[in-house]
């Protein structure tokens, strides 16, 4: 039984969907503290401002009715259209002055609304496993389970290769050159050229056929990377592309600074090597130190000679590092199966890198990622949603509606900075985000889109509403409507573009499955 008398919290819901459509009525909503249903509402009509259906709960008055304070606040949404619950529910959170706000924890006389979005695999079908681009092919899901596929010019490795005789997907993914699909059974198929042009000698992606229990795929430039029904990872393809490289050792001798040193006045070999010990570069044997392996710039270096000869004695240095590769994935699996750590709910990839995101709204990444270009810094963000991984950066949708990013080519940091400036001032929220080649685009709760590129201009795509669904890839961006209507942005192009990867765009509209 609820306890609706002790320290109550109000909780009002002006807008709320379920895989796109707003909630209907006869769909429910249940306000949970971990396992414990604290509060209830049924749907009389679509949430609205003027609308607004008001769920309330209590703190627990000791008999445990009720919630605790300090807890994490998740909700669950039944679907009486299709008799099927989620958990799977999104929130954005406001004041009651409209301003939104970071998501608050169960606290007694706690007043906030709040925005839902709710997917159920019954019907569930978000453009992100409808249409998926990569730089020259893409791959829509049609209706019956079956898949379409484009290609920018020749088909030279058969990203459509086999692709009309695939049935009973729930996923589409186009990687570089290939096409992977995740069957409703949990199986993958993969289109092999690609993989047997560049994986002869370095792991195959079509392993990845052989897979079973499946709950999500990811494509990159070789690789495929698996979510499995137990919230591990599973990976198939190029180790060097998705393992993390780490220096690991490495030596040098005199005779390596010999060539400097003879170009330096009163200098030897030896002398180079001695500062570099005193420095703590090298051990007594030669070895590089571990302050050696994590320099950066000659300019750690700080030896008593000039910025040229300490330049190439840096180079030595960096030429003599030795690499291994790290296999995080099979550390993060271990933990989730021994140790209780969150388990993996959504994964994404890039060309080179790839991330995941648990189930406690933090990310994990690891991939060839030698500058820190792609991923640097994802395992300090919390409270994210949604993630997604282009070539060259790792988007992050927080639960407030704002958005992190990592990498340098895919975005610009003042578009992104104005972007999250506007919804800490009571700016519509976002509540979707999706990383391309060079791009960046981002879904508002209001049906608008926003796009971030250091190189492409989109001129469409800011005049965009109704949108309830985006993608990048390429330089595409594409948005769906909530009449199903299909709407591309080419980069650098002008006036209305009708097509992706030469594909008219009546024929997604046509073939593709949109809810």
């Amino acid at each position: 039984m609820l306890n609706l008398g002790y320290d109550r919290m109000n909780l009002w819901v002006t807008r709320g969907t379920i895989n796109g459509a707003d909630l209907a009525a006869g769909d429910e909503i249940g306000l949970f503290d971990g396992e414990r249903c604290v509060g209830a509402g049924v749907v009389e009509a679509a949430p609205s401002d003027e609308n607004h259906l008001t769920i309330l709960a209590s703190k627990d008055d000791g008999s445990g009715n009720g919630f605790a304070e300090g807890n994490g606040i998740t909700f669950r949404v039944w679907d009486s259209s299709e008799g099927v619950e989620t958990a799977d529910v999104g929130s954005v959170y406001f004041d009651l002055a409209g301003n939104a706000i970071a998501p608050p924890e169960f606290t007694g006389n706690g007043d906030y609304i709040t925005h839902l979005e709710a997917v159920s695999e019954a019907g569930a079908n978000p453009l992100g496993k409808t249409i998926s681009l990569d730089r020259r092919n893409s791959v829509g899901l049609t209706e019956e389970g079956t898949a379409i596929v484009a290609v920018q010019g020749r088909d030279r490795y058969g990203a459509a290769a086999g692709v009309e005789d695939w049935q009973d997907l729930k996923q589409v993914s186009a990687g570089y050159n290939f096409t992977a699909g995740l069957r409703n059974d949990g199986t993958v198929v993969a289109t092999p050229g690609w993989d047997a042009r560049v994986n002869r000698h370095t792991g195959r992606y079509m392993d990845a056929t052989d897979w079973q229990n499946i709950e999500q795929i990811a494509t990159g430039w070789a690789h495929i990377l698996g979510l499995t029904t137990e919230g591990t990872l599973v990976v198939a393809g190029n180790g060097d592309l998705y393992r993390e490289r780490r220096p690991v050792g490495g030596s040098v001798t005199a005779s390596d600074f010999a060539w400097i040193a003879g170009s330096m006045r009163g200098v030897s070999a030896r002398d180079i090597v001695r500062h570099l010990r005193k420095r703590g570069f090298l051990d007594e044997t030669g070895s590089l130190t571990a302050i050696a392996l994590d320099s950066g710039s000659y300019r750690d270096l700080d030896l008593p000679y000039n910025r040229r000869f300490q330049r190439y004695i840096f180079h030595i240095l960096k030429r003599a590092v030795e690499f291994g590769y790290v296999d995080k994935i099979a550390q993060w699996n271990d933990g989730i199966l021994n140790d209780g750590d969150s388990p993996f709910v959504m994964v994404a990839m890039g060309d080179r890198h790839f991330a995941a995101l648990r189930a406690d709204g933090t990310v994990v990444a690891s991939g060839d990622d030698k500058r820190k270009k792609y991923h640097d810094g994802v395992e300090t963000w919390e409270n994210i949603t949604r993630i997604s991984a282009g070539v060259f950066h790792t988007v992050g949708l927080k639960g407030d509606g704002t958005i992190v990013a990592t990498g340098k080519k895919g975005y610009r940091r003042a578009d992104l900075d104005a972007w999250n400036a506007s919804v800490a001032g009571g700016g519509n929220p976002f509540i979707q985000v999706s990383a391309g080649y060079l791009q960046t685009v981002a879904l508002r709760a209001d049906g608008t889109v926003a796009v971030s590129s250091r190189r492409e201009t989109y001129d469409q795509v800011n005049n965009w509403t109704n949108i309830v669904e985006v993608s990048a890839g390429g330089s595409y961006v594409v948005g769906l409507t909530a009449n199903d209507e299909v709407l591309v942005d080419i980069g650098n192009s002008d006036g209305v573009d009708d097509h992706i990867h030469g594909k008219p765009l009546s024929d997604w509209t046509s073939d593709v499955f949109f809810r």
